[in-house]
């Protein structure tokens, strides 16, 4: 009896053994097509393809914000379309308002205005450092082209701080407004004063509501507007990671790059070029917000994606054109992201390029603040709960 036992168990083993290598069979198909996609097309410099540095008209990069190489890559890329292409417009994921501000400390070079920018920011992820060099140093790179190559700012996010909604409206109006509530009671002729009302009301809406998609529809309007205001034709952008899909998640969100390649009023109609960052063995810092007072939280970051095929990749920097002759990333979605999604649809649907960040540092804030750890955070917040301090 005992034996007869052990015999249905080594069957019932054997059996199970067997369905698990057959239900995976397939899958170890798929990682090894990738895995060796990925090693003979990755490039260690940012470099496009010719087709598609020609082809394309806006190209946007999507990162997870807090890491330090984030700005280098920015910097490196801008720079790159700037001498390949003569792309002088950077659409930058800040409100309009400091956008504009920046671009009058790119032409002055009056540092008070770009202190006066970012102090506006302190307790988010754009009150970086890293940020700060980055105008230093395309400021500086503007003295070294000509005129019609120097790069202009482009903000297109609501009025995420009031604070510079009031110092452009002073600054562009010559005047001496010190309220907010002063500033969208008026009507105005002026285009850029309009703007500036209605940001400002989406600023409020969103902060009430926290709705994504709004926010995605509002930075497209802006961008249109923008676009027509200027008259430029190609950009670059880089945005965070959910701005930056060129077609319809499965939850039914829509992006910025989505309405840009898709909608018919884009004057990018179909001429966009989406790149995705994954991290891997590096650090971030996020901005924690708890009951208005605001911290920062360094975390080592393992990788940034599910599945273990892109850990082939192990340059500092690897930038990977998906659509190439026999890539697996036109024949299916497969997808690297930590949220799902389901949407019939292939990977270059979404982006056509990836770039690896291996070994980043986090970004550095401006007034080093402190840094604290998960479990400092979690016993503020219920510190907090408990006794409303």
């Amino acid at each position: 009896m005992c034996i007869r036992k052990y015999i249905i168990e080594f069957f019932i083993i054997i059996l199970m053994f067997g369905l698990f290598l057959y239900l995976n069979q397939d899958k170890e198909i798929v990682n090894a097509q990738e895995v060796k996609y990925l090693k003979q097309n990755a490039s260690y410099t940012i470099k496009l393809d010719e087709v598609d540095l020609n082809a394309n008209k806006a190209y946007i990069v999507s990162e997870l914000h807090g890491f330090k190489q984030n700005t280098i890559v920015k910097y490196d890329f801008l720079t790159y379309l700037n001498r390949e292409k003569n792309v002088s417009v950077y659409v930058a994921e800040i409100s309009f308002s400091s956008g504009y501000l920046l671009n009058e400390y790119l032409k002055t070079g009056n540092k008070k205005i770009l202190d006066d920018v970012f102090s506006f920011y302190q307790g988010s992820t754009f009150y970086m450092l890293d940020e700060y060099q980055f105008y230093e140093n395309l400021y500086k790179y503007n003295l070294s082209v000509s005129d019609d190559k120097k790069v202009s700012v482009i903000g297109i996010d609501i009025e995420h701080t009031l604070d510079s909604a009031l110092y452009f409206y002073n600054y562009y109006h010559s005047d001496n407004v010190e309220s907010i509530e002063d500033i969208i009671a008026q009507d105005y002729d002026d285009k850029l004063l309009n703007m500036l009302k209605q940001n400002i009301i989406a600023s409020l809406n969103f902060y009430d509501e926290i709705n994504w998609q709004e926010r995605d529809n509002t930075m497209y309007q802006n961008y249109l507007i923008l676009q027509k205001y200027y008259g430029f034709e190609s950009f670059y952008a880089q945005v965070g990671a959910k701005h930056g899909f060129s077609d319809r998640l499965s939850d039914g969100f829509l992006s910025l790059t989505y309405y840009l390649k898709h909608d018919i009023n884009s004057p990018v109609l179909n001429q966009v070029l989406s790149i995705m960052i994954f991290y891997k063995d590096s650090e971030c810092l996020k901005a924690i917000s708890i009951h208005s007072d605001l911290f920062y939280q360094q975390d080592k970051i393992k990788r940034t994606y599910k599945t273990n095929n892109l850990d082939v990749l192990c340059s500092n920097f690897s930038l990977i054109k998906l659509n190439r002759k026999d890539s697996p990333y036109t024949n299916k979605l497969i997808w690297y992201h930590l949220s799902d999604n389901k949407e019939d649809k292939v990977t270059t649907d979404y982006y056509q390029y990836l770039i690896l960040i291996c070994h980043s540092k986090s970004q550095t804030p401006i007034d080093e603040p402190v840094k604290l750890n998960p479990v400092t955070i979690y016993y503020k917040i219920l510190k907090q709960i408990i006794f409303n301090k």
